[in-house]
């Protein structure tokens, strides 16, 4: 059995958005406007995408495809490890028949190390949640830690975590829940950290990095700063030179160089992102 789940939280299926946005057909918007409310998400998601479209060499549905390819091979390349949709009906039925694995929640722009296994089986005392520090890369780069613990490496500056868990950092022991139905609650980290002040499981800390999220300019909580009214800035360095300055932002605060070898797993996929922006910096498309 899997000793690690790992359930991606809703993610559109970029790569048929893409080619149908490359075909020049209709695309429903549905595709891609989540159904639930998620904290954070854009409401202006649709006008904010036709504004990055209009901008850049590289439309937004591609740029997105590439990442979620980039982290679902990454997802997919880990041993003894298991990986499902939130939603899909087969993520409940393992954890109630496997209950010594931990489920991770994660996004589509997420990354995990290929020792999380061998990690997590080394803890004595595993607790009912493990949480370790975690990489956050892109305008700003810092890596979230609990200031008790420590970090094995630090990329960027540290940062104190804001909540008990932060992005995909913690993972749930499937022992914990008597209802395997429980375990959707705590798919979103800011929801599940309330619930954790209140079902107070037994949470152990790490010192090892073992996760890692990408903010590029395409996501969610950063796009409306890339592509939505910022008036005075865009009077004072036109509105090209104002969007171009998040992508020179992003190329240079993620520059991998100098990473240990041991974080591979996150500085590979880094510098393919960072080619990506740099051919919206160079105009160029990519195939």
């Amino acid at each position: 059995m899997a000793k690690v789940v790992f359930a991606r939280r809703h993610a559109p299926d970029w790569q048929l958005i893409a080619g149908r946005y490359r075909q020049g057909l209709p695309i429903d918007p549905g595709l891609f406007v989540p159904k639930e409310t998620i904290p954070g998400f854009p409401r202006a998601i649709e006008r904010l995408i036709a504004n990055w479209n209009r901008s850049f060499s590289v439309d937004f549905f591609s740029f997105r495809a590439a990442v979620a390819a980039l982290s679902e091979a990454n997802i997919a390349a880990i041993p003894d490890s298991l990986a499902l949709d939130y939603d899909d009906p087969r993520l409940l039925e393992e954890v109630a028949r496997n209950r010594d694995a931990y489920v991770y929640f994660h996004d589509d722009d997420d990354f995990f190390s290929p020792e999380i296994v061998r990690i997590l089986g080394e803890q004595e005392n595993g607790g009912d949640v493990i949480v370790s520090p975690l990489f956050r890369l892109g305008f700003g780069t810092y890596t979230f830690v609990n200031p008790g613990v420590g970090s094995d490496y630090l990329w960027g500056q540290p940062k104190a975590f804001r909540m008990t868990f932060q992005t995909n950092n913690y993972g749930l022991k499937a022992a914990f829940f008597d209802d395997p139905g429980e375990l959707l609650r705590f798919k979103d980290h800011a929801h599940a950290s309330r619930l954790a002040a209140d079902l107070l499981p037994h949470i152990v800390h790490i010192s090892a990095p073992i996760s890692a999220t990408v903010k590029t300019p395409a996501s969610a909580s950063v796009l409306p700063r890339v592509v939505g009214p910022r008036k005075t800035l865009v009077r004072r360095l036109g509105l090209s030179s104002f969007r171009m300055e998040y992508f020179r932002g992003f190329v240079a605060d993620t520059d991998p160089t100098g990473v240990p070898p041991a974080y591979g797993w996150i500085a590979r996929p880094m510098e393919e992102i960072r080619a990506l922006v740099q051919a919206i910096l160079d105009r160029r498309p990519v195939s």
